[in-house]
């Protein structure tokens, strides 16, 4: 299965946020952040990740005779990979297109949709990850009663650079 196709379900997407957010986890604590999903259907989703090798097990521990598994993405995921990025590009336009289908347009003053173009060394971008990071765990782990589950999304990539 190509690495598009397996990131067009939204189920999986959602695995793979949880996983940029949290670096580690267990799919019992992605079946407690996936609520209104089975455990059977999360399970599978992981098990096809995991197959296709986007997400690799980090540790087991056995627990009164089962094995619990503690995933993360492989290094392939987190930006560096061509069909990866076409199929994040592919949610979010479906995300868009979903919204407005449903809201008839209406909430799109919520929506913003920018472009910076930063002059960054390697440390300093790598110093700005880190800050995003922790300022995306930051609103992450602050759910509000009135609070609503909003898509941020960041793809970076050198501008004009000469091949080496």
């Amino acid at each position: 299965m190509k690495k598009t196709e397996l990131l067009m379900n939204p189920v999986r997407i959602r695995i793979l946020q949880y996983l940029s957010i949290h670096e580690q986890a267990t799919a019992g604590e992605m079946i407690e952040f996936l609520k209104g999903i089975s455990k059977a259907s999360v399970y599978n989703h992981i098990k096809v990740l995991e197959e296709n090798g986007i997400l690799k097990v980090v540790k087991e521990n056995r627990i009164r005779g089962t094995v619990e598994k503690t995933y993360s993405m492989t290094g392939a995921e987190k930006g560096d990979d061509f069909q990866s990025i076409s199929g994040f590009l592919l949610l979010l336009l479906l995300d868009f297109q979903r919204f407005y289908e449903k809201n008839d347009g209406l909430g799109k003053e919520m929506f913003f949709a920018g472009r910076d173009y930063l002059y960054l060394n390697d440390e300093d971008f790598q110093r700005f990850l880190e800050e995003y990071t922790a300022l995306c765990r930051k609103y992450y782990e602050n759910e509000s009663k009135d609070g609503k589950m909003r898509s941020i999304s960041i793809i970076s990539s050198p501008v004009g650079e000469e091949p080496q």
